[in-house]
């Protein structure tokens, strides 16, 4: 009975799970959120890279202007240019009684305004002046425009004396009565250069003129031009100087013997001590000049010595030698050594022993012309030694040294 009703007991039932609460939005966006974190990250860092790659071409782009503008572009000042100052009118009257002078003048300038820069020039209205010892006596006005990248515009104004500044003056009845009146032209232009359109620089240019009006020939009989045009010659001048003494500075000639023969050779030792040498000795004297200018020398000489002793010497026609270029001098000497050696032991020695040991100094003195205009003096020198074969007397050997005196 008891087994039976074991086996009726229920068996306890399962524990039941609770059912899954739904998921809520805000719990969906927090994991979406947190799933795409690794993207947001990498947008801002592409953002990043794109920002500082496009600064630093703005910044390379912005140098290489300010490198042109400073270089290539680089303002530059105008030259004005007053060409030529010609009378128009001039009448001139001396009122005695009133110890007055009436002047009536008007002047024809010419001048020209040269742009050197590689963008435009822009510049306002101006005046040219005209003055009398320092005063001002009429003016034209000049108008504003505008003048293309290293053009040069011509200019053509008219000036008129104002006769009533001059009543002042009392210097001028005695001018004019000398015949002569002193003028001044003066023209000063102000504008801008804008380069590459962003930088803009404020540039002016000036020049003047002083001239003399001759009143009987009612003309102008002299005029000097000063201004920026002194600036430039001033310029061209240091420039040329510069490569005076760089490029072209002088070099020393080359001179030396390139042939020593013997002709017409007598000798005769005899005893006690009777020496009798005799000879003519031919040189060829190459002068070569290393200079890129012309060497215009004049008359030079070579001295030919023995023992220290002079025996012979001949003079070197001046002339002149082309740059870069050599030319061959000849110069024939007689010589006789017995009379001029005071060592008469010395020469027998030398006779003996075979050989006889000449020296021969050349000297040329000359200048070259640099640029066409500097001067420099140059004294070129040559020292040889040649050795003579006895009693052949055929030239063994021969060595030179060379120096230039500035």
């Amino acid at each position: 009975m008891s087994g039976f009703s074991d086996d009726k007991k229920e068996k306890p039932a399962a524990a039941m799970l609770p059912p899954e609460a739904p998921k809520t939005i805000a719990s969906m966006e927090t994991q979406s959120s947190s799933g795409g974190g690794g993207g947001r990250k990498g947008r801002k860092r592409n953002r990043k890279i794109c920002i500082c790659v496009t600064l630093l071409i703005l910044l390379l782009i912005f140098l290489v202007i300010l490198v042109l503008a400073l270089t290539l572009f680089k303002p530059k000042r105008p030259i004005t240019t007053i060409d030529s100052v010609t009378v128009e009118r001039l009448r001139a009257s001396v009122d005695a009684l009133n110890f007055k002078v009436v002047v009536n003048l008007t002047l024809h300038v010419d001048l020209s305004l040269k742009n050197p820069n590689r963008v435009g020039f822009s510049y306002g209205p101006s005046s040219a002046l005209l003055n009398y010892r320092g005063q001002l006596i009429g003016e034209a006005p000049l108008p504003a425009s505008r003048l293309a990248p290293q053009k040069t515009q011509p200019m053509n104004l008219t000036l008129t004396l104002m006769a009533d500044r001059l009543l002042s003056e009392s210097q001028l009845l005695s001018d004019v009565m000398g015949g002569v009146i002193p003028l001044n032209t003066f023209v000063k232009i102000s504008g801008k250069v804008s380069v590459l359109n962003i930088f803009k620089f404020k540039v002016q240019s000036s020049s003047s003129c002083d001239l003399i009006i001759s009143v009987p020939n009612r003309n102008v009989t002299s005029q000097h031009f000063s201004g920026i045009i002194c600036f430039i010659i001033l310029l061209i001048f240091i420039t040329a100087l510069i490569l005076s003494l760089t490029v072209y500075k002088p070099k020393s000639p080359i001179i030396r013997i390139q042939s020593a023969t013997v002709q017409g050779v007598t000798s005769r030792i005899s005893l006690p001590v009777d020496i009798h040498v005799n000879f003519t000795l031919s040189l060829q004297v190459l002068v070569k000049n290393r200079n890129s200018v012309s060497f215009k020398h004049e008359s030079g000489k070579t001295v030919v010595l023995y023992r220290e002793k002079q025996v012979g010497d001949v003079d070197l026609p001046a002339g002149t030698f082309p740059a870069k270029a050599s030319s061959t001098l000849p110069c024939r000497l007689t010589l006789q050594i017995d009379k001029f050696a005071a060592d008469l032991t010395g020469v027998m020695r030398d006779v003996l022993g075979g050989k006889i040991v000449l020296e021969t100094k050349t000297k040329i003195p000359g200048k070259v012309k640099l640029l066409g205009i500097f001067n420099k003096k140059l004294v070129a020198i040559s020292d040889c030694n040649i050795t003579l074969d006895f009693p052949s007397m055929k030239v063994q050997n021969q060595e030179c040294g060379m120096s230039t005196k500035l």
